[in-house]
């Protein structure tokens, strides 16, 4: 026991003198544990929102009506909602975009669900969902929104399928709030019987002669079909709207703003038809809500990355197949996101060193050049330093 004692004694005399000589810490200043350089990574894990009404659209889609029990939902006509939903055992998340209206519906919002082909949430929602329903939502989110422009004269969106639901959504707010606009719908579907929201978009006509058109244009028509025929093609869509030229009121380029939403086929060819007609990219806006493609030059090995986060630089790696998003929340940051898809913009980052994949829809083409990327979908090309945008 003496042994021990002298031991311990000797220990603490040579640590004061080690103190002393600058050799190490005062053993007489209580010192803080080290703050870990790492930011603890804790995701949202989404609120409840109860599914008040499952109204059938079509044979394959369904709409949503949902409220939350901590009051009224609010979000931004264009914006979206993203579902986090188990199938199988697995938690999915998968983006919806709101098809009614800010403010109507009581408080509530009205989530447009297309079924698609080996689609599993939406397979799920169109043949399960049942009001009385909770679901998991993130949101709102998006820049899909007329908000955030200052409107010309015209506005023309140009949908297919299931990208119906954001236009419906701008095009009720265009004209319940913007009287002095006018809005052209191009909606393209399969068969008559596949176009969700007819009898709406009828109503819709009716109560503003004038300021909204709509054309429908289908690829399998009957023979009875009197309107546009065709896929939603750059020759078909030059065709359409070469049509609607006495509807659109000689509506020049300067004139118009569009929206798209659909296939990226069909966005493709809405694009070169515009760009054709003069329309200039900040002219228009696109949706998507299909996980991107990988570009096919993202690199084959690991990628070492910088992210800047609260003053702090934070070393990642990017692994063979990630994105930039999944690099820096495997190495424990707290980076936001929402979609999970390059829909929306929540996770857009400052590309200060580097170079990435650029892929994705929710950037603007000015946010792209300002060096904006989207953390979701894009993978570094090699070593990237990265930081929130101020």
């Amino acid at each position: 026991m003496l042994s021990q004692v002298l031991s311990q004694l000797r220990l603490d005399v040579t640590t004061v003198v080690s103190s002393v000589l600058g050799r190490g810490p005062s053993p007489f200043v209580q010192r803080r544990p080290r703050r870990a350089a790492r930011v603890a990574h804790t995701p949202s894990l989404g609120r409840p929102l109860q599914v008040d009404e499952v109204i059938r659209e079509t044979e394959d889609t369904v709409s949503l009506v949902l409220s939350d029990p901590a009051g009224p939902l609010q979000f931004t006509p264009g914006q979206f909602f993203t579902l986090i939903v188990t199938v199988g055992g697995e938690r999915l998340r998968r983006a919806y975009s709101a098809s009614s209206e800010p403010g109507a519906l009581g408080g509530r919002v009205r989530l447009t669900v297309r079924r698609q082909p080996e689609g599993r949430v939406s397979t799920h929602l169109v043949a399960h969902a049942r009001a009385g329903d909770t679901l998991t939502a993130l949101g709102p989110s998006g820049g899909f929104v007329p908000a955030a422009y200052a409107f010309p004269p015209h506005v023309l969106l140009v949908g297919g399928g299931s990208g119906i639901t954001p236009l419906l959504s701008i095009a009720r707010h265009l004209l319940a709030c913007e009287p002095a606009k006018r809005v052209t719908l191009v909606f393209g579907n399969r068969r008559e019987r596949d176009i969700p929201f007819r009898a709406e978009l009828l109503a819709l006509v009716a109560a503003h002669p004038g300021r909204l058109v709509v054309r429908h244009v289908l690829s399998e028509p009957e023979e009875r079909w009197t309107e546009g025929v065709g896929m939603l093609t750059r020759d078909v869509l030059d065709r359409e709207l070469d049509g609607l030229a006495d509807a659109l009121g000689g509506a020049s380029a300067d004139d118009t703003a569009a929206f798209l939403c659909g296939p990226e086929p069909m966005m493709r060819a809405a694009r070169a038809a515009l760009r054709g007609r003069g329309l200039t990219d900040d002219q228009i806006r696109e949706e998507a809500f299909t996980s991107p493609a990988s570009a096919g030059v993202a690199p084959k090995g690991p990628v070492e990355l910088t992210f800047r986060v609260d003053g702090q630089s934070v070393r990642a790696v990017q692994a063979v197949g990630k994105t930039l998003l999944e690099a820096g929340l495997e190495a424990g940051l707290d980076l936001p996101y929402s979609c999970a898809m390059g829909g929306c913009g929540a996770c857009k980052l400052h590309l200060v060193s580097g170079e990435t994949t650029r892929e994705g829809l929710a950037l603007t083409p000015a946010e792209r050049r300002a060096g904006l990327v989207l953390a979701c979908s894009d993978r570094a090309l090699g070593p990237c330093t990265l930081e929130r945008p101020r």
